[in-house]
Order: C-alpha cells, then structure tokens, then sequence
C-alpha cells in the first residue's frame, strides 16, 4: 500500500468514526428531548388543580317559612412530594313565623363559615403537616375560632381508588365562643375515600382535639359522606356532619354541644 493510500484510508476511518460518533450523540439528544418533553408534559398535567364547587338550597312553608342556602368550595394538588387541600363552605338560615291569622312575628337568620388550608409534605407513607381552620357558627355562638396544627401521619393506604391517611400533632385554638379564650390542645385525625366505582365516591373524617391541660374540653368533628355523578362536570353530593364542643354549653344552657347536619348538594368539577 502506498502512502498516499494510507492517507486516504486513515482519513476515511476519521470521518466514519466522526459519522458514527456525531449520530450516537444526535440520537442520545433527540432521547433527552423526548424525555424532556415527557416530563415537562407530566408536570402540566400535575399543575391540573382538581377543584369543585357545590351549592344547595332548601325551602319550607307552613307555620313557619324556612330558606336556606349552603355552598362550598374545594381544591386539592399534587405536585412531587408536596399535596395542598383547601376547602371553604358555609350556609345561611332565615327563618320567619307568622300568627294564628298569617302576620309576620318573628324573622331570623342565621349563619355559619368554614376556611381550613392543609399542606402536607410526603417522605414515602410517611408526612409533616401544616394546618389552618378558621370558622364562625352563629347558632352555635362562636363569633370565631382558630386552629393552627403541626404534626406527622401516614397513608397506611395511598391509591386512586382508596386513600387512608392517620395523623397526630399539636394545635393552638383561638376562639371567641362565646367568651374569648386560647389554649394547647392535641389534635389526632383519620379519613377514609373509596372510589367505589367510576361514578361513586365515598368518605368519612374524624377529628379530635382535646385540650391539653383539661381533657374535659374537647372539640370532635365528624363526617360520612357520598358523591355520584349525574354527568361528567356534575354530581349529587350527601354528607352526614357532626360537630361536638364539649364547653359549647358552659356560658350558655340554651346551646346545645352536639350540631348535626344533614346536607344535599349539587357539585360541579373542573
């Protein structure tokens, strides 16, 4: 072999080696985008916030006419290891009563909020939590009440179709209720959703908080409840609540320490 034809030849294996080269990289780059797109995709689709909103009315006449309204609000995301709940819902009463001969001779009205924000940041099954809830009842007379909660839980089932998170951690209380007061309190929670089917979802919350120097002040809430669809963005919702504040009666006889409410309502998802 010549020289020359040495050249050529150690000059055509360069640029092979360079071809070949210059597609593995060009394929490893066209495999990143690919991947990069596929994950920015999926974090769109996480910043999807799953929000519903739900009203109900109801409205009785006789001895007495009775209107009332009840509506709420909730939104929840996921995005990595962090999931936020937040809820607001609230209702409003008047009521009037007539006579024997079907004067007016009374009217009242009534009402009652609900705010709580929940963030929760995952280590597995395993989360610390952050929780706020403001809320007012005026049947009940609290003019208002705070609680701030920290704490840990964990998912002892965490799937699409069953969710089981427990949880333990400490809460201040501000409240107003009727007379003003602030205290530590323990604060343990456990919910349960089923997705039953694609068209039924089920759930129930418990929550207790007792005081943490007087155990006989203790404040429980409870809840059972279902969601069935109608349409796709639309669904009938029925919920079962409790609500339990042990000193509800301590200023006040007339008030009872045990509120329960049994709520339809029509629910829109988007």
């Amino acid at each position: 072999m010549t020289k020359k034809t040495k050249i050529i030849s150690s000059v055509a294996c360069l640029i092979a080696s360079a071809t070949i080269s210059m597609a593995n990289e060009a394929t490893a780059a066209t495999d990143g985008v690919a991947a990069l797109m596929a994950n920015q995709a999926a974090l769109a689709d996480q910043k999807n916030w799953e929000t519903k909103i739900s009203l109900g009315y109801e409205l009785n006449n006789g001895n007495s006419e009775n209107e009332s309204f009840s509506g709420a609000i909730s939104t929840e995301k996921n995005v990595g290891v962090w999931r936020l709940d937040a809820k607001a819902e609230g209702a409003y009463k008047e009521t009037t009563t007539k006579d024997a001969e079907g004067k007016k001779v009374d009217e009242q009205t009534e009402g009652n909020a609900k705010a709580k924000v929940d963030l929760k940041r995952l280590f597995g099954s395993f989360f610390v939590y952050a929780g706020e809830e403001l809320s007012h009842d005026a049947i009940a007379d609290v003019k208002y009440r705070s609680i701030t909660s920290l704490g840990l839980g964990a998912f002892i089932w965490d799937a699409p179709e069953f969710r089981f998170p427990i949880s333990i951690g400490l809460a201040y209380v501000t409240e107003e209720a009727p007379e003003k007061d602030d205290y530590l309190a323990l604060r343990f929670t456990e919910e349960t959703t089923w997705q039953a089917n694609a068209n039924l979802k089920l759930w129930q919350k418990f929550e207790f908080i007792p005081e943490v120097s007087d155990f006989d002040n203790i404040l429980i809430n409870g809840e059972i409840g279902g969601e069935t669809k109608l349409t796709e963005s639309l669904a009938l919702t029925i919920k079962y609540v409790v609500e339990y504040d042990a000193e509800a009666d301590k200023e006040d006889p007339t008030i009872e320490t045990t509120d329960s409410k049994f709520i339809t309502q029509i629910t829109y998802s988007f």
